[in-house]
């Protein structure tokens, strides 16, 4: 009897730990590759976009809710301009081109540069006629209230250290002209900045001005031509489409779920200034 059990049960348990651990492996690998590839992405954006030290880049990266993080490991590559992060056998790269910023290699692809024949004319730094205010600068008529640099100096104050706010920033404008301007340190005016949700907005006003200039057709089919071969059905994907992310592509949007994808939406880079 106890030899027919052993022969009833041990298969049991082992077709049940095959199961968990190959749903372990379809819930974990794919948590791991976004986690790593975030690292390797923000780090190479912080370090050779906001020209950061990697210890201050990892300060920000490696806390709170993504703590975890710091058990990824990561290396700098100066010379090639990457960073590399890896653990537990995943590693994604994140590469820096010139004037675009820093992207994910995608199987084994090293992402364009505008050296690419992507680049119809230079692309500027941008500058700005505006200068950084100080405190004393800020006059009476300059404010839209007599407390606005009470409230900029209040996104700065840290009166948790269990929470910190961490602001990096701050830009008031009022009818074309900045009339407030703080950064902590490390900072400044110039230093280029994750833009994450506010570029979509900086993106639809930029495309507003081209569609002005007749440069742009919001109709027309998305100008990617990796989706224009033939038989693709993401050849159909207007520009209007994928302002009003309706274009039908398969995108987890659960924020509270690891393995969604939904912030890689939001990665952009943008100057502390806007460009």
């Amino acid at each position: 009897m106890a030899s027919r059990v052993r022969r009833i049960v041990l298969p049991t348990i082992g077709i049940g730990l095959t199961c968990a651990l190959g749903a372990s492996a379809w819930f974990l690998v794919p948590v791991l590759t976004v986690g790593v590839g975030h690292k390797a992405k923000v780090l190479c954006s912080g370090v050779f976009v906001s020209k950061r030290t990697p210890a201050a880049v990892l300060a920000d990266l490696q806390v709170d809710d993504l703590s975890v993080l710091q058990y990824v490991n990561a290396s700098i590559d100066t010379t090639a301009q990457s960073v590399a992060a890896r653990v537990l056998g995943v590693e994604r790269r994140a590469v820096y081109r010139e004037g675009l910023g820093c992207a994910l290699e995608l199987d084994n692809l090293t992402p364009p540069s505008l050296l690419d024949g992507h680049r119809d004319r230079e692309v500027g730094t941008g500058s700005s006629d505006s200068s950084p205010l100080t405190p004393a600068e800020w006059s009476a008529a300059d404010h839209p209230n007599a407390r606005l640099d009470a409230v900029v100096a209040h996104a700065f104050d840290e009166p948790d250290a269990s929470y910190p706010r961490r602001t990096r920033a701050v830009v008031v404008m009022q009818g074309g002209k900045v009339i407030a301007e703080r950064y902590s340190a490390g900072i400044g005016s110039d230093t280029a900045l994750a833009g994450w949700s506010m570029s979509k907005s900086v993106m639809n006003a930029l495309v507003g001005v081209l569609v002005q200039e007749g440069r742009l057709t919001v109709d027309a089919s998305a100008p990617i031509p990796e989706w224009r071969q033939p038989g693709d059905p993401r050849a159909g994907i207007t520009l209007d489409h994928l302002l009003h992310m309706s274009a039908g592509l398969a995108l987890d949007e659960d924020q509270d779920s690891p393995r969604s994808v939904l912030c890689g939406c939001c990665s952009a880079s943008a100057t502390s200034r806007g460009s």
